[in-house]
């Protein structure tokens, strides 16, 4: 839809619009803006004969309440003249940079110099669907949101040789080879469920049916996803060392796992010469902190920078109610596997999520990030099946928690189950851990 083009701009209700942009430090053609964008009416950032408008139209670092958008057309119709609409409009993407259009912000994976943005896109959502979860995304929907990640500036790409069968590296190495230059963009991919899990053998077959499928002859950094109990802790650093030798990879990382276990491979690098770990992958969030008594100050000691999976709860960090009805909400048994027994504890936590929310005019989501990087995360991975998730985790850069806030919302947490770290290897073929085999 080319809205300008057409010459309307929709139908509202004048005296809520008048009380809505304040709210929110918005005009009212950016709260209407904002409106067509969440009721899926247009796509802000194609209004304008396919033309990239900066900062989509400065809509983008904010989310109306679902109070908002009913009030908004629940009243007498106003047909808004577009004029009032172009006072905002700015110069287009082509005459700035990311940076400068998106403001994003960037920072330093551990002692290495690869700079990512401190937002890193999750890739578990992108591959054929029911090889893994029946949610993910098609090459073309995988394609659109990573592309529109580019736009707000995210250089930051994190998948798996296991995500659904490899498709999910496939989709991403086609949408990168389809929209910029290989090297401004970080791409970290995964080793361990796999047959012969993090010996040498398999690390050395597992990188190059990795590079393949990406399309690539090197990764940024590569992640072992988890421990592994029947290979040598040497066997696996040497070989990966060999990797870093070979400029088949950057930088390494390393995924869910006890803190001693963490501690022994990055003694046994230290020990013989070999390259250590710079990135810890582990599953942190305001409802699963279990982390913080022993993995992520061992983490901070050894400079290993922190780029947790799961930051949203797989989104119960993102709504009050605790059900989604969305696909995923209805097919994910490993989110209900992950989150669902502690249910009765975790909705006092969300509560407050919500609450500070509702109090600063921000998303519970923006709220839960803001959290996050309080916490010392430089970038929460953030797995989007919709392009707007992405605008709204962007924004949430602006967000600043006090030392009080960030205190309130840590109040009622309680130990919970261990939740990531395996305490020995799976199954041969299996994937998918923390499984709930039934959603009813």
């Amino acid at each position: 839809m080319d809205f300008f083009a057409e010459g309307h701009a929709g139908f509202f209700q004048p005296p809520v619009l008048a009380g809505i942009g304040p709210k929110y430090g918005k005009t009212t053609a950016q709260v209407i803006l904002r409106w067509l964008f969440q009721s899926r009416i247009v796509d802000i950032p194609r209004l304008v004969h396919a033309e990239r408008i900066y900062q989509n139209f400065r809509t983008n670092d904010f989310m109306l309440f679902n109070k908002d958008m009913a009030e908004i057309t629940g009243g007498p119709i106003l047909i808004l003249d577009v004029h009032s609409l172009k006072e905002i409009y700015r110069p287009t993407r082509s005459n700035l940079s990311n940076k400068e259009a998106n403001e994003m912000e960037y920072t330093k994976l551990g002692t290495t110099d690869i700079e990512v943005s401190k937002l890193c896109v999750g890739c578990m959502s992108f591959g054929k669907a029911g090889t893994m979860h029946d949610w993910t995304l098609d090459k073309q929907q995988s394609e659109a949101v990573i592309r529109h990640a580019l736009d707000l500036g995210i250089n930051f790409f994190d998948t798996a040789n296991g995500y659904s069968a490899g498709t999910s590296e496939e989709y991403l190495g086609r949408a990168i080879k389809h929209n910029i230059a290989r090297n401004k963009v970080v791409i970290a991919s995964k080793v361990y469920f796999n047959e012969g899990r993090l010996s040498r053998k398999a690390i050395m077959r597992e990188i190059e049916g990795s590079l393949k499928r990406l399309g690539t002859d090197y990764l940024d950094l590569y992640i072992i996803h988890r421990f592994d109990y029947e290979t040598p802790i040497e066997e696996t650093m040497e070989a990966l060392h060999e990797l870093v030798r070979a400029g088949k990879v950057r930088a390494l990382g390393a995924s869910a796992m006890y803190g001693y276990q963490f501690y022994h491979m990055q003694m046994a690098a230290k020990e013989h010469g070999w390259t250590p770990f710079s990135v810890m992958e582990n599953h942190y969030n305001l409802i699963y902190r279990e982390d913080e008594r022993e993995l992520i100050p061992i983490c901070k000691q050894m400079n290993v920078s922190l780029m947790p999976y799961s930051p949203l709860a797989s989104g119960h960090l993102t709504r009050a109610k605790w059900s989604s009805g969305s696909l995923r909400g209805r097919t994910d048994k490993v989110a209900a596997g992950k989150y669902d027994r502690m249910k009765e504890q975790d909705v006092k936590i969300i509560k407050r999520v919500q609450e500070l929310s509702e109090r600063h005019h921000y998303t519970m989501a923006q709220i839960a990030l803001a959290w996050q990087w309080a916490k010392g995360v430089s970038s929460p991975i953030i797995g989007a099946t919709k392009a707007h998730y992405l605008d709204d985790a962007s924004a949430a850069l602006k967000v600043k928690l006090s030392p009080q806030e960030i205190d309130y919302l840590e109040e009622n947490y309680v130990p919970h189950p261990i939740v990531g770290a395996v305490d020995r290897n799976p199954k041969p073929g299996v994937m998918l851990l923390d499984v709930k085999h039934s959603l009813c």
